[in-house]
């Protein structure tokens, strides 16, 4: 189970640290580049915009695993923070029972119901007409949902193990 745990860590680390790096330089690279056709040329373009909000979603929706494994999502830490990591534990159950694991596991059936029908209507995006695909942003996010899914389940193992034993499973 450590190695399962491990791997869903790492592939969570390689998508938020590396491929998000990348995508955000890919990101202020189109949008500088609209920006100079926009301001200094005069002539922007329809793909610029459209294709910035892609990658944005995209930076978005596979960033969420990351943040999750580094316990960095919001919360409301006035309370929180002055909890006993036991009092934490049990919050932290409490909340994946009652929020996390119905919001998430509806919002990935979804989201992978709407990439399915995606590709097989040949969807496009209508705002412009340029009309790239929705498929791919619809995998993106489906994937990003995915990631923080299971990420939370290894944590709610975690948190339940600590629970259990007192002490905490693999991570420090």
């Amino acid at each position: 189970m450590r190695t399962v745990f491990k791997v869903v860590d790492q592939i969570n680390e390689w998508v938020g640290g590396k491929i998000m790096h990348w995508l955000c330089a890919v990101l202020v690279l189109v949008l500088t580049f609209e920006v100079t056709a926009r301001y200094v040329f005069n002539s922007p373009t329809m793909w610029a915009n459209q294709l910035s909000i892609m990658l944005l979603g995209g930076i978005v929706a596979l960033g969420w695993g990351y943040v999750h494994y580094h316990r960095e999502h919001v919360r409301v830490d006035i309370f929180y923070a002055s909890y006993s990591p036991k009092v934490k534990a049990i919050t932290d159950v409490i909340g994946f029972v009652l929020l996390f694991f119905p919001l998430f596991l509806a919002l990935t059936y979804e989201a992978w119901r709407e990439m399915v029908y995606s590709y097989q209507q040949h969807e496009v995006m209508t705002e412009t007409y340029w009309f790239p695909p929705v498929g791919p942003s619809r995998t993106t996010l489906f994937i990003g949902l995915a990631l923080i899914l299971v990420e939370g389940i290894v944590q709610f193992i975690r948190d339940l193990y600590f629970l259990i034993r007192s002490n905490p499973y693999d991570r420090p």
